[in-house]
């Protein structure tokens, strides 16, 4: 185990990191470290297993082709012991078949190998940072905060982020709130749509909303995953 003696201990999170390339999976722990976060190492999905057994990590970064045991055999073993541990694949493959049948296994998410530092940092402070929603009364009005997101639900309008007001439409708030009441969830089109419309309209509606909170000088918190989309804070 790794970690950086100038953080306490009680508030960082473990990221068990499992690749057969010990430079690859070396760079991505240094990455971690640096970002705050205590990192253990594993070469193959046996390894994986014991560690993750023993240690009980908040987040797995699991390659998908390795010896001795794959990714997506690990990944399944791991599901079967918590289904509630986000496991993030990642992988050089490049295949959608491969890719397809890797996600079929439950996965939190994706990342290619060759990612940019600041997105697989950002993705695992994501996913190891899960804010229950709550409903609050603030002034009579009944509104939904999670983390830095506001909606205010009595105009069925606004949504303010970082204090920031975002005006959307009766559509695009409605979006919003399924999102944000269920903010580990991911949503299909046909979760998302109403019962006269159809994906482009989804689509639609969804593009509208990123420009909305561009517009509003904010990063937009909605993620595609795979025709999914999902709420997505950044800090």
């Amino acid at each position: 185990m790794q970690f950086d003696k100038a953080v306490s201990l009680n508030t960082m999170q473990t990221i068990l990191v499992v690749d057969d390339q010990k430079n690859f999976r070396k760079a991505v722990c240094d990455l971690l470290i640096q970002a705050g976060f205590v990192t253990i190492e594993a070469s193959n999905g046996i390894e994986a297993i014991s560690l993750y057994k023993a240690h009980q990590p908040d987040l797995v970064l699991l390659d998908i082709i390795m010896p001795e045991m794959d990714g997506r055999e690990t990944c399944r073993i791991i599901r079967q012991m918590s289904q509630e541990v986000p496991v993030i694949f990642l992988s050089g493959l490049s295949e959608a078949d491969d890719i397809e049948r890797g996600l079929d296994l439950d996965p939190m998410d994706y990342i290619p190998k060759d990612f940019e530092p600041k997105v697989l940092v950002a993705k695992v402070r994501r996913w190891t940072r899960s804010p229950t929603p709550k409903q609050i009364n603030v002034e009579g009005d009944l509104e939904i905060s999670y983390g830095p997101l506001r909606i205010d639900q009595k105009s069925r309008r606004y949504i303010y982020l970082d204090e920031k007001r975002v005006e959307l439409s009766p559509k695009e708030f409605e979006i919003m709130v399924k999102l944000v009441k269920e903010p580990d969830k991911a949503w299909s089109h046909d979760e998302l749509r109403s019962q006269h419309s159809g994906e482009d309209v989804v689509r639609r509606h969804v593009l509208s909303i990123r420009n909305k909170f561009e517009d509003a000088g904010c990063e937009a918190p909605i993620e595609t995953l795979r025709k999914h989309y999902q709420l997505r804070l950044v800090d």
